[in-house]
């Protein structure tokens, strides 16, 4: 339980981490970075097909990214419905029926529950 609780943590500070990033800023990074994988694979700037490789990089990136965060969000719902399972109030234990028996004596009425 202890994994989980510090896995889950981890992750929502990689997410509070990823918010401080403006989309235009992770948008250049990845393009930066795609570029560099592109040039590695043998592409070079200006020549046929280097932007088309560009392009293809950074549109696989966004799809794993995409994937990634619907796994998240999955994790995340999961982990709530987690955490509401532990904290629900139990439900209240049934009482056996009462029983009342009452006796006259002599005009005394007496009765006793059980």
């Amino acid at each position: 339980m202890r994994e989980k609780t510090t896995a889950s943590a981890a992750l929502i500070f990689a997410l509070a981490l990823t918010g401080c990033q403006s989309a235009a800023e992770r948008q250049q990074e990845m393009i930066v970075k795609q570029s560099q994988n592109c040039e590695q694979m043998g592409y070079k700037r200006g020549q046929p097909g280097y932007a088309d490789c560009i392009r293809s990089m950074v549109l696989m990136q966004q799809q794993l990214d995409d994937q990634r965060s619907q796994r998240v969000a999955e994790g995340l719902q999961q982990m709530g419905q987690s955490l509401q399972s532990i904290n629900a109030t139990p439900s209240p234990t049934p009482s056996p029926p009462m029983h009342t028996q009452c006796m006259n004596h002599a005009g005394i009425i007496d009765c006793n529950s059980f």
